[in-house]
């Protein structure tokens, strides 16, 4: 029984899936440190995940988890609607950031998002952790 004819190219749009889905979205008020805890014990759990400053690798994760079940599937990455002159770096953008708002309302502006950070930085520990245990033949070259 044929569904329809093979899929030959797809396009993962909307690969952020906002941690305020996960946590914050059931509350108006601020996080708390149980709410970053309850965010990083979510993120541990899940199969596959991505970071969209790690896309091509968070799609090297993506491919063997979904590979298993869908062996003819093929992620590659797409450059779509990518900002020209952006900086390739999340230091390099948090630089420019710093410098254009000055020292105080920086220092401010990272003090709100404290959880943010310490919750990127968990899950970009955990991607590189999960891409090293992958095999080198799981690993492919992912480049946009």
């Amino acid at each position: 029984m044929t569904i329809g004819p093979p899929v030959r190219f797809a396009t993962i749009r909307r690969f952020i899936c906002p941690i305020h889905r996960f946590v914050f979205a059931r509350r108006p008020w601020r996080a708390t440190a149980a709410d970053l805890a309850l965010a990083k014990e979510r993120i541990a759990a899940l199969p596959a995940f991505g970071l969209v400053d790690q896309f091509n690798e968070s799609l090297r994760l993506f491919q063997r988890w979904l590979g298993t079940v869908f062996p003819d599937l093929e992620l590659s990455p797409v450059a779509l609607n990518a900002s020209p002159g952006r900086k390739a770096g999340l230091g390099d953008r948090i630089t420019t950031i710093k410098s254009a708002l000055g020292d105080e309302l920086f220092a401010r502006l990272h003090d709100n998002n404290a959880f943010d950070l310490e919750l990127y930085t968990f899950a970009n520990k955990r991607l590189t952790e999960r891409l090293s245990e992958m095999n080198s033949s799981d690993l492919r070259t992912y480049q946009v």
